[in-house]
């Protein structure tokens, strides 16, 4: 980067303070998520430190894989030179137009737009945790009057679940007390009165369970919806986040393909490209020879393997005269 001059460099250092930005955005974000989601600190740590990990390995892997441009292309000065007197053209045609940006139509490439989207996705999902931590004191108002909405409600369909078989036992005890003159059905009403009991305290069981679970519930979910619903700020948040998220990418790709940097970055990939490929077709034809004891090599379709752009030409159809002519003179 040093040799492709102080432009390139310039725009390598900011989008290497942009991406630590995002890696640090990343981890706040996550921790604030795992945090409402789990109340075990060990768990937090570790799944906090993982899923950054894992969200930045992933970030950084798209950013780094934006095509610019074939590998197999030659770059050379009279390529260059056609493809700037092209755009300069094209600029000229389309005043005003999406032209003017330092995007070229490579970028318009379904890998490209695909890794575009995936990150815009990432930045997305990353933003929902920073939106509620902006608004959660609000928000815990909402939430703690949602829960006891929510625990009323679980009370009122627990004890409409169990009242019919509740009013079952005491009409069936109500009844044995009318024909218990002699108390001839004193054990058959105290095993109703157990099991009215017994289903009594399964209820309160219920319910204290589901309490216990609603109060211990930070509600996510709810918690986003009510961000994007109720607050404007919200979107202002994911908007700044997806901005970050593709600013590295923007000022990497922004750099010129005329500039010196992409001339040494390709020639350096195309050799290392050839050196692998010239790596494999000596170990494929020593294996051969020492199994099997002649010398060949890897057969390909293409005339320019491995980049494979372009197909060897079907070999012409001879005709039977040619044929006969052969096998009369080998007769």
């Amino acid at each position: 980067m040093r040799e492709a001059g102080g432009n390139v460099l310039k725009r390598f250092y900011l989008a290497s303070v942009a991406v630590v930005i995002v890696v640090i955005v990343t981890f706040l974000s996550i921790r604030y998520a795992i945090e409402l989601l789990f109340h075990i600190p060990l768990v937090e740590i570790v799944l906090s430190l993982f899923i950054s990990l894992l969200f930045c390995v992933l970030y950084i892997f798209l950013i780094n894989t934006f095509s610019k441009r074939p590998i197999s292309g030659q770059i050379t000065d009279e390529t260059l030179n056609e493809e700037k007197n092209e755009a300069d053209a094209t600029t000229e045609e389309s005043k005003g137009s999406i032209a003017k940006l330092p995007f070229n139509r490579d970028i318009l490439t379904l890998t490209n737009i695909s890794r575009t989207g995936f990150i815009i996705f990432m930045g997305f999902i990353l933003s929902k945790p920073l939106e509620i931590f902006f608004v959660r004191d609000t928000l815990d108002d909402k939430v703690e009057l949602y829960k006891k909405q929510l625990i009323e409600s679980h009370r009122e369909m627990v004890t409409t679940l169990y009242s019919t078989e509740f009013n079952k036992i005491s009409r069936e005890i109500e009844q044995k007390k009318l024909l218990n003159r002699y108390h001839e059905y004193d054990q058959e009403m105290a095993q109703l009165r157990e099991s009215q009991q017994a289903l009594s305290e399964k209820q309160e069981s219920i319910l204290q369970n589901a309490n216990d679970r609603i109060e211990r519930n930070s509600f996510f979910i709810y918690r986003v919806r009510l961000t994007v619903s109720h607050y404007s700020i919200a979107w202002f948040i994911c908007f700044m986040v997806l901005i970050l998220f593709l600013l590295p990418g923007y000022l990497i790709y922004s750099i010129s393909h005329q500039e010196e940097y992409y001339k040494m970055k390709i020639a350096m990939e195309r050799e290392i490209i050839e050196k692998s490929w010239k790596q494999f077709n000596d170990q494929y034809s020593s294996f051969f020879e020492k199994k099997y004891g002649y010398k060949t090599s890897f057969f390909s379709v293409y005339e320019d393997a491995p980049f494979n752009t372009i197909r060897k030409s079907i070999p012409p159809y001879k005709s039977q005269e040619d044929f006969f002519d052969r096998w009369g003179k080998q007769q």
